[in-house]
């Protein structure tokens, strides 16, 4: 015999199942956009090494935000786009700004729209007086914000030189 106390059980036991089915399929489409946003990520990394082959300050700022804070090993953070722009108009100054810049080790952490990029750097970048070469091997953490209309940009952007371990 049906009765209501079967009817509630059975219900309960179909909300469950329906319970785990939508948990399941919001978990894969989390990772999936994970994913998609780690690609992002890796392309705008990609597209500053490509940038470095001819590079200008301004096209650089393009993957910062307007309120960014960059921190330059040794010295008081700079805040906002402008600061920074100034920051870096004294590499285009200096340095011939056509190099050949690899981004490696590359590590990803994604929490919905913020994200932790880390990755090395190398580069051998020229005086423009030709005086000498600046050997750039550093290492990086990135803060990275995604905007509404689906880009990243850089909030956070510090870094060091890689030294070798010391024994």
């Amino acid at each position: 015999m049906f009765n209501l106390r079967t009817a509630i059980k059975i219900l309960i036991v179909l909300l469950t199942i329906s319970s785990c089915s939508s948990t399941q399929e919001s978990k894969e489409s989390n990772e999936e956009q994970q994913m998609i946003d780690i690609q992002a990520l890796n392309t705008q990394l990609d597209e500053i090494e490509l940038l470095c082959k001819n590079l200008v300050t301004n096209d650089y700022m393009s993957f910062f935000h307007e309120e960014a804070i960059i921190f330059p090993p040794g010295q008081s953070p700079i805040k906002g786009i402008e600061a920074i722009r100034e920051f870096y108009s004294v590499f285009e100054k200096v340095f011939v700004p056509s190099f050949d810049l690899v981004y490696s080790e590359r590590y990803f952490e994604v929490e919905d729209s913020l994200a932790i990029r880390r990755y090395n750097g190398y580069a051998k970048i020229f005086y423009k007086d030709n005086s000498d070469t600046l050997i750039s091997n550093n290492k990086y953490v990135d803060m990275v914000k995604k905007q509404p209309d689906g880009s990243w940009k850089i909030i956070w952007h510090m870094w060091n030189e890689n030294k070798p371990i010391q024994d």
